[in-house]
């Protein structure tokens, strides 16, 4: 069961790439039979996928007789794909990685310096960014398919792995070659790789092309379609682990074209998806979710620029064993939300409390639709003794003309000082009497700060504990 299950994961796989490099128009391809390739092989497969997992970093490889080939990675909990590198002709280095959402569909991917981000996957439609060199974005929405999205859950995702995912696979490799084809007339670097073998024919592989391990038999096939020179098993086995090193050479340096451009990811995130969460660590959603905070999702957020006045700004729970009880009162706050940019879905948050503390956002975005709205910003504050830590905070609530209906506030620390509460601890804090209300609709740079701009954080502190 578990082998089969891993060959029907890898059918999900294969026709989940199509997303991204399968046209509808098919090139002609023969179809089983002898090649006449010297190998003596009279059954040389159009393509054929096999377990690599013990031989390479890569758990499985596609190739086709035409030389193009592509590795890739699966959760092992679940076989779902979570990477492949593509390369569509042996005889050049010229491919691109794919990134997998959790059920299994495209979340990005990135060639030639180029990252292309895709969201939003709703009914027939999905949303698409591309994030160029220069680091400017271009969006594309309402990208229209033959493939109903909504069924892409992890609950249907995992009952196709189990169901009848063989079935499904002639709808599904056509209505992802459709979509691909309109993906190319905006990004024209995938339309080459619509004639690869790899591409055309891996939505019909059959459970006969699927190999647990890298055989003496499919050595001499994968030379052969690969080109790779010398002879026997062990010369296969080295050209299999250069061209696999190689892949992963590749691939790496996508992936850090990945982690230096998170600001314009994260900024495409929420213009498609409306999700301003990608600002917390990954290891710490959970406890952030744990307080309890309401996140306004959505990528058409209410303007909000003014001066509000929390008061009283009251404990809600923790999560973690705190020294403050809820009902704890933290000293009243003014903030300010201005330059507001719909367009990039940014803006600037500053705070003055009545302690003194001045608190400055960095990196803060907002998300929301209608009235309601969440706002997403860091916080580095060095204190006078030479400590320094970082937190995130968040702010949800409804706006009106006059003021914010619900506010509350979630903190959260991501960088901790040794008189701090811990790394993933916070707390969540409500304005109880229900509205705060709009004095100002100047920035809060117009306001006399106390201590000179001076930054502490007071609530982030253990109790006992000097805050200057």
């Amino acid at each position: 069961m578990k082998r089969r299950l891993k060959q029907l994961s890898i059918l999900l796989l294969c026709f989940a790439a199509l997303v991204l490099v399968s046209c509808e128009d098919s090139i002609a391809v023969a179809g089983g039979g002898g090649t006449g390739d010297g190998t003596g092989n009279n059954a040389v497969l159009d393509i054929f996928v096999v377990n690599v997992s013990q031989e390479t970093d890569w758990d499985y490889m596609v190739v086709g007789r035409d030389g193009s080939s592509i590795f890739f990675n699966v959760n092992e909990n679940n076989n779902v794909p979570t990477r492949l590198f593509l390369r569509g002709n042996r005889n050049s280095d010229d491919g691109f990685t794919i990134l997998f959402k959790e059920n299994g569909l495209p979340d990005k991917m990135i060639t030639n310096g180029h990252i292309l981000y895709f969201g939003n996957f709703r009914g027939y439609q999905f949303d698409m960014a591309i994030i160029r060199p220069n680091n400017t974005i271009d969006y594309f929405f309402d990208i229209q398919t033959h493939t109903n999205w909504n069924a892409f859950t992890e609950a249907s995702f995992q009952g196709r792995i189990i169901g009848d995912i063989l079935g499904s696979l002639p709808f599904l490799s056509n209505a992802l070659g459709i979509a691909t084809c309109l993906i190319s007339p905006f990004f024209t670097a995938v339309a080459g790789k619509c004639v690869t073998y790899v591409v055309q024919l891996i939505g019909r592989v059959v459970l006969g092309q699927v190999f647990d391990s890298f055989t003496a038999d499919l050595g001499s096939v994968f030379m052969y379609s690969l080109d790779c020179l010398g002879d026997g098993f062990f010369s296969a086995f080295a050209c299999l682990n250069a061209i696999a090193n190689m892949t992963s050479v590749l691939s790496n340096h996508d992936l850090n074209l990945v982690n230096q451009r998170v600001t314009q990811i994260n900024e495409a995130i929420r213009r498609i998806d409306g999700d301003g969460l990608t600002i917390i660590p990954p290891d710490l959603l959970a406890d952030l979710l744990m307080l309890g905070i309401e996140i306004n999702h959505g990528n058409n957020p209410p303007n909000i620029e003014g001066t509000f006045f929390i008061s009283p700004a009251i404990l809600v729970r923790s999560n973690f064993a705190d020294g403050f009880a809820p009902g704890h009162r933290f000293p009243d706050t003014e903030v300010t939300f201005s330059r507001q940019d719909n367009a990039r879905m940014t803006l600037e948050v500053d705070a003055i409390r009545a302690d003194g503390a001045v608190i400055t956002g960095i990196n803060a975005s907002i998300t929301g639709s209608g009235n309601r709205f969440s706002v997403f910003s860091e916080v580095i504050t060095t204190r006078l003794g030479g400590s320094s830590y970082r937190t995130v905070n968040i702010y949800s609530g409804e706006i009106t003309s006059t003021g914010i209906v619900g506010f509350h506030s979630a903190l959260i620390v991501t960088v901790e000082a040794p008189d701090t509460i811990r790394r993933g601890q916070g707390r969540l804090t409500r304005d109880v009497d229900g509205f705060s209300e709009r004095i100002s609709l100047t920035g809060i740079q117009s306001l006399n700060y106390a201590q000179g701009g001076s930054a502490t954080f007071s609530e982030l502190f253990l109790p006992g504990f000097d805050t200057r």
